[in-house]
């Protein structure tokens, strides 16, 4: 399924509930804009009979930045950094977000898509303490 209500997750669990579907996929750049790309796809495929050579497989496609990228953007914003091991990283991020503070977390490609934030490197968490 694809379109804005493709991105209603009630809705889905109620076709697999109430229907004989049994399986649902939402790719995850569902929106109302994929209808042209879709028709675009069509057309290439059944109607020119192009084969298919791409095939979805996870919402990873943005962009990727070296490590060398990410430092020099760091520096020309005069900004401080250090480089942490996954284990000293995730004690410093779980202090900090204990502190109240804001973490902002960049790891690998951007996500596509409009549900993308849960590992978007621009997402941002805060907890508040009790």
């Amino acid at each position: 399924m694809t379109g804005g209500v493709a991105l209603n997750c009630v809705a889905n669990a109620r076709i697999l509930s109430d229907t004989d579907f049994q399986r649902v996929w939402v790719p995850p750049c569902a929106s109302d804009s994929g209808a042209p790309l879709g028709s675009a796809l069509w057309h290439y495929h059944q109607t020119l009979g192009y084969p298919r050579q791409f095939e979805l497989t996870h919402p990873f496609y943005g962009v990727v930045y070296t490590d060398a990228e990410i430092m020099n953007a760091l520096d020309n914003a005069g900004l401080s950094y250090r480089r942490l091991d996954e284990e000293a990283l995730i004690a410093h991020v779980a202090e900090e977000l204990a502190l109240g503070k804001i973490v902002g977390w960049f790891q690998g490609r951007f996500e596509i898509g409009p549900r993308a934030s849960a590992i978007d490197p621009s997402w941002l968490i805060r907890v508040k303490p009790q």
